[in-house]
């Protein structure tokens, strides 16, 4: 049993794994999915459920401290609530301060779209996924002003982040969809901006199956790391 700090706490998430929260934890669970569709057209799609979230979390304060736990693409909707913050940073500070712990499992870039949404849409079908990953590169190009550009946008905002909770970085050297040199950069620039960060970098571990593959190791760094947030003051 672990025990925390404070009132129960929310926690938002990308993709699954949520009784990692839920089993035997005090944790409120609000899952936030964002689907390949969604993805590919931003401006319909990822940066709706960014505003979305933020106007969430902006009328529901009165929670305890707030987890993100965020898998893959999911970086990529709260890159999104990160530009809408800019928009207007006075009114938006206050959910962003409200952020106690930012934990970041395989980071997903736009470098690295042409290599993670062709499996995300075409697991088990080699011929569609190889056709698909063309497409994808024809698409960064063609739509650059309805996509691209804020991926571009989102991901500087994201390494430049404006939420300044303690992170932790989950990921692995033989992911080719989330590079772990780039999510090193990011894990520098933040560290560079004076926020806490630590980072778990396997040597060998697929693609957000790292609490499978690392079950043990990956829950000790999310222990530790809560830990050090403030949000579990002890684990049994």
């Amino acid at each position: 049993m672990s025990c925390f700090q404070g009132r129960t706490n929310l926690f938002i998430a990308h993709l699954g794994k949520l009784q990692l929260y839920l089993k035997n934890q005090d944790f409120d669970v609000l899952s936030v999915s964002c689907s390949p569709m969604q993805f590919m057209l931003p401006v319909k799609g990822a940066k709706l459920i960014a505003a979305d979230l933020m106007n969430f979390l902006e009328n529901n304060q009165a929670y305890g401290p707030l987890v993100i736990h965020g898998f893959s693409v999911g970086t990529y909707v709260w890159a999104e609530l990160l530009v809408k913050s800019l928009e207007n940073i006075k009114r938006y500070k206050p959910v962003l301060d409200h952020v106690t712990s930012q934990i970041w499992d395989s980071t997903t870039y736009v470098y690295e779209l042409h290599l993670g949404l062709p499996y995300a849409v075409f697991p088990n079908n080699k011929i569609l996924r190889k056709a698909f990953t063309a497409y994808c590169v024809f698409h960064l190009k063609l739509f650059h002003n309805t996509g691209t550009k804020h991926y571009l946008r989102a991901t500087d905002v994201y390494r430049n982040t404006p939420c300044r909770a303690p992170g932790l970085f989950l990921c692995s050297i033989t992911d080719p969809i989330a590079a772990a040199k780039r999510i090193k950069q990011t894990h520098d620039t933040w560290k560079s901006l004076g926020i806490e960060v630590n980072w778990k970098c396997w040597d060998e571990s697929p693609h957000v199956k790292h609490l499978i593959y690392n079950r043990e190791e990956y829950l000790a760094a999310i222990y530790s790391h809560l830990q050090q947030s403030g949000i579990m003051t002890s684990v049994r």
